[in-house]
């Protein structure tokens, strides 16, 4: 309720609102979803009317064509419809944010342009709700002058010319791979600064970490000294030893011809000489070495 009542007092105009997309995160987040308190609910669907009021005052979602009156007859109606002219600054207005972004590279090298373009169509691939394209495309643009404008002040010097393209090459494959950065990054909840200093194990999917994790897990499992003691089990399984094999030895007692038997080692004659081993019937007590 406070953070309602901060941004109802706050001075939101159309650009505000295209850049932000505050209007579509808290019809999402808040209006549409179950919200237990019923008050928040009433607050947030006045919020997101009142900024719809703004929206059509600035002629963005008013129709050209107004409803004829209905003691009109149909002659004089239909010669309304004849003499009325399509609204072009409408048209005009849905993509003059983009044109405005992409204006502002120009000023930019040919190779950032192309960055700009690359991050630019990876971001536009965001399935979300249903947001018109003109706004998604302007809002991916300058999101995408954002990222770039981070990249090029961090590798400014030129010797890091190749860790930014690096850099670029690795961000538009993650954001083209990852939906979930996709989502942060437009809405706003990781800044384009955070982006660029993230490594590649931060810019993986959940899946991809996962499968890292698991086989960094098994890397350093192997290095275990006891690692045939840890996994005795999963071995068993894999040479299908199960049942009375459990209990099997190496050695079978001559007497009783039982695999119920125990082994020791001892060096008992020179270095270059292999050890002897001593062997124990569990089951007859017979003894011997080999």
């Amino acid at each position: 309720m406070d953070v309602l009542s901060r941004m109802d007092e706050l001075p939101i105009n159309l650009t505000i609102l295209q850049k932000t997309m505050v209007a579509k995160v808290v019809n999402t987040h808040v209006c549409k979803k179950e919200n237990k308190d019923l008050d928040i609910q009433k607050m947030a669907k006045a919020l997101v009317k009142k900024w719809k009021g703004i929206a059509k005052a600035s002629g963005v979602g008013v129709s050209s064509a107004k409803k004829a009156p209905s003691s009109v007859n149909t002659a004089t109606s239909a010669k309304n419809e004849d003499s009325k002219v399509p609204s072009k600054p409408k048209i005009s207005r849905q993509g003059s944010g983009f044109l405005d972004v992409q204006a502002g590279w120009s000023k930019y090298t040919p190779i950032r342009r192309n960055i700009c373009q690359k991050i630019m169509d990876m971001l536009c691939l965001h399935q979300g709700d249903s947001i018109p394209k003109h706004v998604l495309k302007e809002f991916c643009a300058s999101r995408a002058d954002e990222i770039e404008s981070e990249m090029s002040e961090l590798y400014c010097s030129i010797t890091k010319k190749s860790d930014y393209m690096n850099k670029a090459r690795q961000l538009a494959f993650n954001l083209k791979k990852n939906e979930v950065l996709r989502e942060r990054v437009l809405m706003g909840a990781l800044r384009a600064k955070n982006l660029v200093s993230m490594s590649s194990d931060d810019l993986a999917t959940s899946e991809k970490k996962q499968e890292r994790e698991k086989m960094v897990e098994e890397a350093n499992d192997s290095r275990r000294l006891d690692w045939d003691q840890a996994n005795e089990k999963k071995i068993n399984e894999i040479c299908g030893i199960k049942g009375d094999l459990l209990k099997a030895s190496l050695f079978t007692c001559g007497r009783c011809k039982s695999t119920k038997t125990t082994s020791t080692q001892k060096q008992t004659r020179s270095a270059d000489e292999p050890m002897t081993v001593f062997v124990w019937c569990m089951n007859c007590g017979n003894r011997w070495k080999c």
